[in-house]
């Protein structure tokens, strides 16, 4: 996990998988005067995640295709933390 203040007004959390999948977690606040915003952002690596056979991309694309006619296409991104690195996230992210 690394926090960083690259300006006085701006502070950025990263929060890396523990698997080593090479998904992320970035948290950035901004000060713009007296307003505070926030953006959440979900880093997947998708080089890794798209290294498959014929087979298993054939297959992919026809489970897909199925899921669009049903209006049903969805993506999901998770990031993993041990508990102790989430304990740090919450304390981390009270103090943002």
């Amino acid at each position: 996990m690394v926090v960083f203040k690259p300006t006085e007004e701006e502070k950025v959390l990263k929060c890396e998988c523990s698997c080593g999948c090479g998904e992320e977690i970035k948290i950035k606040s901004f000060n713009f005067g007296d307003t505070k915003q926030y953006y959440l952002s979900l880093c997947a690596e998708q080089y890794y995640a798209k290294q498959n056979g014929i087979f298993k991309t054939i297959w992919h694309r026809i489970k897909t295709a199925f899921m669009i006619l049903r209006g049903k296409e969805y993506r999901l991104t998770e990031v993993v933390f041990k508990k102790e690195e989430f304990e740090e996230l919450k304390e981390i992210i009270k103090e943002m």
